[in-house]
């Protein structure tokens, strides 16, 4: 459990800094066609569901790590589907823990040192969020960054699947903490479709 919630943290971390830095905005500019994108990602995801209101910013792989990064265009909430190696990151069982919450004091205290890093980090609910044929837990979380101006206080969700035998499918959206919508985030992940096909919902166990 402690290092599920120091991964996770960073990860927010990690995603937040990429885009505060230009990252995905640069890749963006040179990756316009969703259609292209789309094609891309199929070996991950199927996106060919998604609406024009959300924009594929980059599809790219680091080492065993995929990444597609995701937003809306008028509400600029950020969307990242990330495929990693089996139990690597986070898997859907991590989020059943009833003791989540109580370690991440710790965890926060811990990343203090860093330039870039979270504050007052809390969850606020635990749910099941649906695709085409996908149930995965998520958390939803609140926090505030330090040192990157654009970002305030930020509010999103972390999930996690298990649908890949290989690989786990680790989700991520969030957005200023007065402009996040739970709407959106509903709306992008219902349009999504594992490139398996298998539905899963170990969540009810």
């Amino acid at each position: 459990m402690i290092r599920f919630i120091f991964k996770l943290i960073l990860l927010i971390i990690l995603l937040v800094g990429l885009n505060h830095f230009g990252v995905f905005k640069y890749f963006t500019q040179k990756n316009v066609d969703n259609a292209k994108q789309i094609e891309r990602s199929s070996s991950i995801i199927n996106l060919s569901n998604i609406n024009d209101e959300f924009r594929i910013n980059y599809v790219f792989k680091f080492l065993q790590y995929n990444l597609i990064s995701i937003s809306h265009i008028g509400a600029n909430q950020k969307f990242y589907i990330i495929k990693c190696p089996k139990n690597r990151l986070f898997k859907e069982i991590d989020f059943k823990n009833g003791v989540l919450e109580k370690k991440v004091t710790e965890f926060n205290k811990n990343t203090q040192t860093c330039f870039i890093h979270l504050e007052n980090f809390k969850f606020i609910k635990k749910d099941i969020l649906s695709g085409k044929n996908i149930k995965f837990p998520y958390a939803l979380f609140q926090s505030e960054v330090i040192n990157m101006p654009a970002y305030g206080k930020i509010r999103g969700i972390i999930g996690a699947s298990d649908s890949f035998q290989d690989a786990n499918l680790v989700f991520v959206a969030y957005n200023d903490n007065q402009k996040y919508s739970t709407i959106l985030t509903n709306e992008f992940f219902k349009s999504i479709e594992t490139k398996t096909g298998k539905v899963t919902d170990k969540t009810k166990k």
